[in-house]
Order: structure tokens, then sequence, then C-alpha cells
């Protein structure tokens, strides 16, 4: 693609869009960002493994997050008792040479529209997609507010509900519901608890597991999962109360280590909860001058915490498909080759992880203590060495 004078249209402005507008310019192109909410995303943490952020420093932003290294992970049985601790950050710094980090999502997103805004990159929120219109040489975005912006290529980084996706591919399969929902929580106040800082710590508990970070200023962030049926969401659970909500969970995690309780009171009663789809597969991510990343085009369940690190992989990796594929629908068809396969893995690692975790029956639950430590034991890293270590080489050009 001859990228002279070429402008990009980026729809949504999460991790993906700013990510991949500081990826385009660094090869010459223009781009301007067009969000749907009011704001950028304000809640939840990532982790980000050594695959991350070796292109988070290409990006220029890395030394610029407030992050806390990733130690460990360290998994309990329901009574408490530990199963087996993985040396995460210095098992990936061996391997790879990069190890991992705890990050903040709002500062994550902040640094990236930072960074891309310097660059020159126009970012505009309240302006959701309602229709895209092509034609010859041009693609033009539609927007719900009556204004329009036209464009040489259209990226949809919008998400697991992407409006580009719905516009460009409607006969597209939907998002899989995966019978759970993530309700998670910040505790702002200082508590007391046993648990080691800059660590994962996970619970496999009687009913489903509890997750929680505990960072080096003694923030906590901690998450749980409910089984719930789809139809039974909107009754059961998005519109109950947080006292509701409150005795729900401790109802949950009555006979699991204490911690979790203590966690879920100290609260305040203020939940995030999320209905958890994925996107096993789409048929193909793009058309003509379209094209699809991140969760837009292959969202997945948290289960391995990888959503973000491949949506950043994406970026990187779509930028220099455009920057050495003269023609454009073979720049996004190389991309798509480049990244299927390998994003698909991940989308079903991750969801056979979250099946694990969460089984309630007692037998099940046995064998799943049993295999985790013996799995844990062995090799903490090893059998996934695949994803971490690999890497986006920017120099190599893809032919």
């Amino acid at each position: 693609m001859e990228i002279k004078n070429k402008k990009a249209i980026i729809i949504g402005c999460g991790v993906a869009g700013p990510a991949l507008a500081i990826s385009l310019h660094r090869i010459g192109i223009d781009s301007k960002i067009y969000e749907s909410s009011k704001s950028s995303q304000s809640f939840g943490i990532l982790s980000l493994t050594s695959n991350c952020i070796e292109v988070l420093k290409l990006l220029d932003i890395y030394d610029q997050l407030h992050a806390d290294d990733s130690a460990k992970i360290i998994f309990y049985k329901q009574s408490g008792k530990k199963i087996a601790i993985i040396d995460f950050g210095n098992e990936l710094k061996k391997l790879n040479g990069e190890g991992a980090i705890i990050v903040k999502r709002e500062e994550l997103i902040q640094k990236l529209i930072e960074k891309s805004v310097s660059n020159g990159t126009t970012v505009e929120f309240g302006k959701k997609l309602v229709d895209i219109i092509e034609s010859e040489n041009k693609v033009t975005a539609i927007f719900e507010d009556g204004t329009k912006e036209e464009g040489d290529f259209l990226i949809g980084c919008d998400g697991l509900r992407s409006n580009t996706r719905s516009i460009t591919f409607p006969d597209a399969p939907s998002p899989t519901y995966t019978d759970t929902v993530a309700v998670c929580a910040d505790i702002t106040e200082s508590i007391q608890h046993p648990w080691d800082t800059n660590a994962f710590h996970m619970i496999m508990g009687k009913q489903t597991y509890f997750g929680c970070t505990v960072l080096s200023d003694n923030r906590v962030t901690w998450w749980t999962y409910i089984p719930i049926k789809e139809e039974l969401i909107k009754k059961e659970l998005l519109t109950i109360s947080d006292k509701e909500m409150t005795k729900k969970l401790l109802e949950l995690h009555k006979d699991d280590y204490h911690v979790a309780s203590d966690f879920i009171k100290a609260s305040n009663e203020k939940y995030v909860k999320i209905p958890i789809y994925e996107i096993p597969h789409l048929p193909t991510w793009h058309k003509n001058s379209i094209c699809l990343i991140g969760d837009a085009a292959h969202a997945t369940s948290p289960h391995i915490g990888q959503g973000a690190s491949m949506a950043i992989e994406d970026t990187a990796i779509l930028a220099k498909c455009i920057r050495d594929i003269p023609n454009l629908d073979s720049a996004f068809e190389k991309f798509e080759r480049l990244r299927k396969k390998r994003v698909e893995k991940i989308i079903k690692l991750a969801n056979q992880n979250g099946r694990m975790l969460a089984v309630s029956n007692p037998i099940k639950r046995m064998f799943r203590g049993i295999m985790l430590s013996m799995m844990l034991k062995r090799s903490s890293v090893g059998p996934m060495g695949w994803l971490f270590s690999y890497k986006v080489n920017w120099d190599e050009k893809i032919k």
C-alpha cells in the first residue's frame, strides 16, 4: 500500500484503538479515533506479560506506566491451604528477558491516548458508529449524531459488541456466552489480610473461584465468577441491588477461605458485573477497506489474562502488514493469517481454564486440586511458553 498521505479511521478507544494509532504513526499514517462512550474505561486491572511488554516498549509508553511487577500467582484450596506458588514474573524473565506487570486499565488507556494525541491523532468521544459506506478509493464512517468522517481505510477496535462488525458482517456469528458473570470490586481503604503484595491470589472455592491482586501500595482488586444461564442474567443478577449482591456473594463463598468474604464485606457494595462472552471464531476479519482487531475480532474470556495483550500484539502486526504489503486487502488478509491460529488457540485455552477453575462438583474439585498441584509443581510456565515467548520483530519485513 502506498501509505503517503493516507488516513485511517479507528472505531473504538479502549486499549486497541490508541495503540493502533501509535503503530500507524510509526509507518507514516495519520488516524482519527472515534469512541461511542462519553469517556475511556475506568475500572479494573490488567496483567500484561512479556509478549505484550515488548510491544509497549515499541509504542514508547512502557516507561510511563505506574506498574507493579507481577511476581507470583498463588493457588489456595477451599480451606486456605496453599496448593502451589508460581514465581511467574521471574520465570518469564528467564524465558524471554521480560516478566509481567500489573497496571490499571484506566492508566494504560490514558497513556496510550496521550501518546497518540501527541503524535497528532484526533480522539472524539460520544461518537456512535451507525453505518459505513465504501466507495472505490475511500471509506466513510457515519455517526449517530449525523456527522461523517472519510478515510482511506477503517479499523474496528470497538470490542465485543462491535458496531463495525455488525455493520460489515451482519451474518457473522454472535459472541458466545460462557454461562458465567464476573463480579469485581476495588477496595480503596486499607484492610488487614494475610496475603503477599505484588501477587495474584486464587482460591479454588466450593462453588466457584475467587481471585485477587494486592499491589505494593496495598490496593486490592478482587473478582469472582457466578455461574448463571444467559436468560436469567437480567432477572437474577444485573437488576438486583448491591445489598442483595453482597448477600449472594457471601452465600457463594460461605464455605471458602475467609479472606474472600472479608474482601467482599470491605467493598462498600460497589460492584462491577460483567457477563463473560467470547468470540471463538469468525470466518473472516476483513472486507475491502475494513478490518477488525482485538475483541471485535477475537474476544476471549479472562481466565488467562491475555485479552489486552492480544489486542496490543494485533496493532503492531497490522501496522507491519500495511507497511510491507502494497495492496490493502492483501495486507488485511496477511494480518488475519498471521494472527488467527494464535488467538483462537488462546481463546480455547482460556475457556478450558475457566471451566476447570470454576467446578462445583466435589469429585471434580478433588481432581482439580490434584491436577493443578501436579501441573504447577512440574512446570509453572513451560507448557505455555509458546504464548509468552511470542515476539514482534518490528524491523523484520513481512512478505
